[in-house]
């Protein structure tokens, strides 16, 4: 044991998606935005638009309805 300690940190992520472009926004546990950027929309070019982040805990899609 090396007596570092790890810090797992919580952040969200938001694409909005047309036909062309996605954009991409990931924010921390208190809202601040830590990350925005454009991608031509294809997977691809999303994925490899993001930060490297670590590991993904959950993936999920928001409806419009959760969000009233």
């Amino acid at each position: 044991m090396t007596g570092r300690t790890t810090t797992t940190k919580v952040l969200f992520a938001g694409l909005d998606v047309s036909l062309e472009m996605t954009s991409i926004c990931v924010v921390d546990a208190d809202g601040r935005i830590v990350f925005e950027e454009k991608a031509v929309s294809d997977p691809t070019d999303i994925s490899e638009a993001f930060p490297p982040v670590g590991a993904i805990l959950r993936a999920g899609r928001l409806h419009r309805e959760d969000m009233a």
